[in-house]
């Protein structure tokens, strides 16, 4: 069973949960993505899991995939 409160999602509608970021630099995308992960888990498990965020400049599609592949959307936007 998991814990009562494991915080506080940054958006929950009836379909997704949200994790919104500022910037999404490389250490912020990894924080976010479990993040969403255990707030899904912990609000229902059945929700789409969505990271949103600014695009740093650092590469990050790589993580993008590796999150796609564990139900994680990742959502960016360029400065």
């Amino acid at each position: 069973m998991l814990p009562k409160s494991v915080g506080r999602a940054d958006i929950v509608t009836d379909e997704a949960v949200y994790e919104v970021e500022l910037t999404l630099t490389r250490a912020k995308r990894f924080e976010a993505i479990g993040q969403v992960l255990i707030y899904r888990q912990s609000i229902n498990p059945d929700l789409k899991a969505i990271v949103i965020g600014c695009r740093s400049r650092e590469n990050i599609e790589a993580i993008i995939e590796n999150a796609k592949a564990i139900g994680v959307e990742v959502q960016t936007w360029d400065k």
